[in-house]
């Protein structure tokens, strides 16, 4: 039922309002153009009555007084004007005289039927009718032979003409008004709206760059627009307090944890020599505990702003020294590592952060790629979509459709992942890492042919 109501769908309050108000004011002025016509149509037909009345009347008296050709050309001076006829017609209906204008036809059988039988009522006062287009007054007289009917017409195509000339007239006025009117509320709209765009924007680009500390500004121009930039600010502060919770979390945890894992390390170290075998297992687990600490001490720092410290950084460089650290990490599985780096890309980060990044991915090409596999790394930069693009690529083991959704998911291991050392938490940081800087990292992968990790960073 709403959809039949409501056929059309708009993509902008702007273009809503602005068809409605363009349907709205062709209403109201085809409900003017009704009335009027209504209006001009009554006062026409009153004028025509009153007009044939009057020569009727006149009519009569020189039929009653004249005959022969004398009556005749006196009748004949009624039709000097446009759409008029006079009409003398016997008991039988047999016309004793029919003169017209020159731009009117003889008065058919059928009129001419209908003007007898109504004027054959009219025994006192003329009768007033229609018949095919043609406005009467008819009044019944006195001839030699016996009873007659005397009627004067006047054509109804005056009429309408007139009304077809005030209709366009109107249609005119309609269209020079309508569409200047159209324009400027179209304007009006979207100045009246600007403020929404402007929230809408901001919110935008709040979500976007996860700046949860800007706040929507208040000086709104309607009492609407306020309550909602006040709802969104409220609603930023708590979601900004909830993260703020989370980090202080990640950061007090892994503190509290670096000490008593340190001192628990210190104590199985001096564990007697016969159990080297339960001391090297502590050591491996506690070992696995400190570097799960220090994710979530990278993870709290990634997504505390105030904490990064950027600079100027030569991603050239970097890549070129993680090719290095890939090539020497890949000698014991006789990989085959190739570079397409190119030279001079900058960027502004924070190094630490950027290099732990990129070194996740380097390290998973390495850790997962058979022996004498290969590992492709290429840094270019994209200048049509302003976008510096880092991208690993190894061959062998592959990732299933199901896991690549939650492969960047915190602690979240494989099937692959399984069984070796690593806290979970390596592709979470990444991907926190590339988005904080307004990128994106995806991963693709072939079964049984290769894996490939792309990160794309603005410029």
């Amino acid at each position: 039922m709403r959809r039949f109501l409501f056929p059309f769908h708009f993509t902008t309050i702007r273009s809503s309002l602005t068809f409605w108000f363009s349907a709205t004011s062709v209403s109201m002025f085809i409900v003017f153009a009704v009335l009027v016509s209504v209006l001009v149509t009554s006062v026409l037909n009153n004028q025509i009555d009153h007009h044939i009345h009057t020569v009727l009347i006149e009519a009569n008296q020189i039929v009653r007084s004249y005959t022969g050709t004398e009556r005749d050309t006196l009748l004949s001076q009624f039709v000097s004007t446009k759409g008029m006829t006079v009409l003398l017609l016997s008991a039988d209906g047999a016309p004793i005289i029919q003169t017209n204008s020159y731009d009117l036809a003889p008065v058919s059988e059928h009129q001419a039927e209908q003007v007898l039988a109504i004027g054959d009522t009219a025994i006192t006062a003329p009768v007033h009718f229609t018949a095919q287009n043609m406005r009467f007054a008819a009044i019944r007289v006195n001839e030699t032979l016996g009873d007659g009917v005397l009627a004067v017409g006047y054509s109804l195509e005056v009429v309408n003409k007139t009304l077809t000339t005030l209709l366009v007239i109107i249609g005119g006025i309609t269209a020079l008004f309508l569409v200047p009117s159209v324009i400027f509320s179209s304007f009006l709209i979207k100045r009246s709206l600007q403020p929404l765009e402007i929230v809408a924007q901001t919110m935008e680009a709040i979500s976007e760059k996860e700046e949860l500390n800007t706040r929507l500004s208040e000086h709104a121009r309607t009492e609407e627009l306020r309550l909602i930039s006040n709802a969104f600010n409220r609603m930023l502060e708590k979601i900004q307090s909830m993260f703020q919770s989370e980090q202080e979390f990640f950061s007090d945890a892994a503190h509290t944890l670096k000490t008593p894992l340190a001192v628990l390390r210190s104590q199985v170290e001096t564990l007697n020599k016969e159990s080297n075998s339960k001391k090297q297992a502590l050591l491996d687990t506690i070992d696995r505990a400190v570097e799960t600490t220090q994710d979530l001490l990278f993870i709290a720092r990634i997504e505390s702003a105030q904490a990064q410290k950027n600079t100027t950084i030569s991603l050239s460089s970097m890549c070129k020294e993680l090719s290095e650290l890939a090539a020497s990490l890949g000698e014991i599985k006789h990989l085959v590592v190739t570079t397409d780096i190119e030279q001079n890309l900058h960027i502004q980060a924070d190094t630490l952060l950027l290099r732990r990044a990129f070194s996740n991915i380097v390290h998973n090409a390495i850790t997962y790629s058979p022996v004498g596999g290969r590992v492709t790394l290429a840094l270019h930069a994209d200048f049509t979509s302003r976008q510096i693009v880092f991208f690993v690529t190894n061959e062998g083991m592959w990732i299933a459709k199901k896991e690549l959704k939650k492969i960047f998911t915190r602690f979240y291991r494989g099937e692959s992942s399984k069984g070796t050392a690593g806290s979970g938490l390596g592709l979470a940081i990444t991907k926190a890492v590339i988005e904080r800087l307004g990128g994106k990292i995806t991963i693709s992968s072939v079964p049984n042919k290769e894996t490939c990790v792309t990160a794309s960073i603005p410029i």
